[in-house]
C-alpha cells in the first residue's frame, strides 16, 4: 500500500481482521476500514508489532478492559442463541413441514 520495505517501516497488526501493515498505511486507511478486507477499526484496534517498552507497558495495561469486552461479547451471543432456540415455530415452518412427500403420495 505504501511501497515501504518490512525492515524498515515500523509494522502494526490490525486485531479486528489480524492483518499486517506499516503504521503508516494503517494512518492512511480511509474511514478506519482494514485497506486490505474493509473491515472497520478503531486506533486501539492496533497492536504494534515489536514495540516500544512504553507501548508493550500501554498493551498490558489494556489487556483487562479487552478480556472484558470479549466476554461480555461471548454473553450476549451465547443469550441470542437461546433466545434463538426459545422461539416459536413460524406458520411459513409448519406450512412446509405439512407438505406430502412423494413417498407419502404412493403410499
Amino acid at each position: 500500500i505504501t511501497q515501504l520495505p518490512c525492515e524498515s517501516a515500523p509494522m502494526a497488526a490490525l486485531s479486528t481482521c489480524g492483518h499486517v501493515l506499516s503504521t503508516r498505511a494503517i494512518k492512511q486507511a480511509a474511514e478506519g476500514c482494514c485497506p486490505v478486507c474493509s473491515e472497520p477499526f478503531e486506533a486501539s484496534d492496533n497492536v504494534p508489532i515489536y514495540g516500544t517498552p512504553e507501548q508493550v507497558d500501554s498493551l498490558r495495561d489494556q489487556l483487562p478492559q479487552r478480556a472484558a469486552r470479549a466476554k461480555a461479547l461471548r454473553q450476549k451471543g451465547k443469550k441470542r442463541k437461546k433466545m434463538a432456540a426459545e422461539e416459536p415455530v413460524e406458520s411459513s415452518d409448519a406450512r412446509i413441514e405439512a407438505r406430502p412427500t412423494p413417498a407419502m403420495a404412493a403410499a
